[in-house]
């Protein structure tokens, strides 16, 4: 619980901003910062009235670790700050690989750990 306070930094890495970002935004902070590393396939609208109103920033990433964005991502998830299970929706052996990919592209998953035979 953030007593109503909201939280700070909010990381989006599933790739699907268009049904992501307006849950996240819901609990930020005042002068928060949500950090957009997921990839899109296609344009996201966003309500900037909401954003410039609560001071909220937007941070994207270049899709590698330019400007640090990725080692503080990776250090609050070691810290157990940032807890990534949530993230992973399934779960299933190596050899149905083909099948996980297919689950991804068609967005019935969003993170899925392929386990070994």
């Amino acid at each position: 619980s953030t007593y109503g306070r909201g939280v700070d930094f909010v990381v989006e890495a599933a790739g699907a901003p268009i049904h992501t970002l307006a849950p996240l935004t819901k609990g930020l902070a005042v002068n928060a910062t949500i950090c957009h590393i997921g990839r899109s396939e296609r344009p996201t609208p966003l309500e900037l009235e909401y954003y410039q109103v609560k001071g909220v920033q937007l941070a994207g990433s270049l899709g590698h670790s330019g400007h640090g964005t990725f080692m503080n991502v990776i250090r609050m998830m070691a810290s157990g700050k940032l807890d990534m299970r949530p993230m992973v929706s399934a779960r299933m052996p190596l050899d149905d690989a083909a099948s996980a990919f297919k689950r991804l592209e068609s967005r019935q998953d969003a993170k899925i750990i392929l386990l070994p035979n």
